[in-house]
């Protein structure tokens, strides 16, 4: 059997775009702070795609050092914005927040 998924993929963009069109001021938050180049390829695939369905999504953790607690501090203040309506934490973590990973 094959499987053609462009249809499928199209369809959910679809219902998607109807689902975010009156989600004005809303966004999806990313957590991304590492720097490897191969990873930043699926952050900047998130970001286009939230684009094509119409949903604004947020990159934060790129513009300073992160300590473990100022991690957490984000986190905080992203799942109390009322108009944060999602939290994505790209993995892998930079070596220095790894140990708490799990």
């Amino acid at each position: 059997m094959i499987l053609y998924s462009k249809e499928l993929i199209d369809k959910k963009k679809k219902q998607l775009k109807h689902t975010f069109m009156d989600s004005e001021g809303r966004y999806l938050a990313i957590l991304y702070f590492g720097t490897d180049p191969v990873i930043s390829v699926y952050v900047r695939n998130k970001l286009r795609f939230g684009q094509e369905i119409g949903l604004e999504v947020k990159l934060f953790g790129q513009e300073e050092y992160y300590t473990l607690e100022a991690a957490y501090t984000r986190i905080d203040d992203l799942n109390n914005d009322p108009r944060c309506i999602g939290i994505i934490l790209q993995l892998p973590l930079p070596s220095y927040l790894k140990q708490h990973q799990q």
